[in-house]
């Protein structure tokens, strides 16, 4: 961050790693900006939000970067793929190789890769096209992720009509769905056995 003047939050479509599975991942492309250079998408309707950075947001990236090498807090030593690796018997070659792309970044698709995973067994049966953020831990619960009024929209934007995020960002995601009036269905998550519960409700809404 120390080189950038700003930070940009783009459109990045919704992805389903495992074909069929009705599970896609909400994210948002993030892009560093020097000042000067030539941005496109300023200002477009790809553009979703902009945070100019200036001396104290530079120093309280150092600080949260410092700390984040150190946290003692639960399960922050444990990688996403490891938390996933708790959670399933085995994990998809479709999940893997997302976890090895260089353009993926956080935990936020923790909650969806988990639930593209669980599409492989024989039981699952998802026929609902569903955009899903949120990050797990070892346990299975469902953390809060930042960045939700932006995914929301683009969840929105992608056509989805049913969209899971953690609990804890419910309210903030209902509220955005209300301010821009989307026509999205949004249910919180405190855990796995919620989503699950949450997806198999919605399909029989929909037969």
């Amino acid at each position: 961050m120390d080189d950038s003047e700003s930070i940009h939050y783009l459109y990045y479509p919704t992805h389903e790693v495992v074909e069929g599975s009705g599970i896609f991942i909400a994210s948002v492309l993030t892009a560093y900006v020097m000042e000067g250079a030539d941005t496109e998408f300023q200002n477009g309707i790809n553009q979703y939000g902009v945070i100019y950075i200036d001396n104290r947001l530079r120093y309280k990236d150092k600080v949260d970067s410092f700390y984040g090498l150190f946290s003692t807090r639960e399960n922050m030593d444990v990688t996403m793929g490891e938390n996933l690796s708790f959670l399933l018997e085995e994990i998809p070659l479709e999940i893997s190789d997302y976890l090895t792309r260089e353009d993926r970044s956080g935990d936020s698709s923790g909650l969806a890769l988990t639930l593209s995973s669980l599409s492989k067994e024989d039981n699952w049966n998802n026929e609902v096209p569903i955009a899903v953020t949120g990050a797990i831990d070892k346990d299975g619960n469902v953390l809060e992720v930042g960045l939700i009024q932006e995914k929301v929209q683009i969840a929105a934007r992608d056509g989805h009509t049913h969209m899971i995020v953690p609990q804890d960002n419910l309210s903030e995601a209902e509220k955005i769905q209300q301010e821009y009036s989307l026509s999205i269905k949004i249910s919180g998550v405190k855990n796995v056995e919620d989503a699950i519960e949450i997806i198999e409700k919605w399909n029989e809404e929909a037969n």
